[in-house]
């Protein structure tokens, strides 16, 4: 209860069990990015060249 400010011991216990919930998700997520990363097929130069074309100023 001294960690997760809760009032009760269930309501410690929900939040401790809300943050582990979160915590796998966010690991298995980094899982799949370690597996296919993101891959931009864009060169940084046709990027600008892209930006200035678009730019309104």
């Amino acid at each position: 209860m001294e960690i997760t400010k809760g009032k009760t011991i269930t309501e410690s216990l929900v939040m401790a069990l809300q943050d582990w919930v979160r915590r796998e998700k966010l690991k298995e997520l980094n899982k799949k990015i370690l597996k296919a990363p993101l891959n931009y097929n864009t060169a940084a130069e046709q990027l600008r060249k892209v930006n200035r074309k678009n730019d309104p100023s």
